[in-house]
């Protein structure tokens, strides 16, 4: 949806899609109560061999302070990372 999409190639826009569906398996695996370091290593593991990763963190939604402790009604993912020239940014409410 972001303006920067348009700045990437077709198959830059196939590489981006990992950020969403990171952010979509880390959410279902920290509502399975998977350990939060288990989920942040699985994630970074499978999704960004071919992408230069920024971050992926858990944080409180209120002041962005990362955490390890998950809670459905104050946790947020956030992912940021380079998509060749690119950097994208995207978050999930827990």
């Amino acid at each position: 949806m972001s303006s920067r999409n348009q700045r990437l190639s077709e198959e830059e826009k196939k590489k981006a899609l990992a950020l969403n569906e990171s952010l979509k398996e880390a959410r279902a695996l920290l509502l399975k109560n998977k350990p939060w370091g288990d989920v942040r290593k699985d994630i970074i593991n499978k999704f960004y061999e071919n992408l230069q990763l920024e971050y992926f963190e858990l944080a409180d939604k209120n002041d962005l302070t990362n955490t390890s402790n998950i809670n459905i009604n104050s946790s947020i993912l956030l992912v940021a990372c380079f998509v060749g020239p690119v950097r994208l940014i995207d978050n999930m409410f827990i």
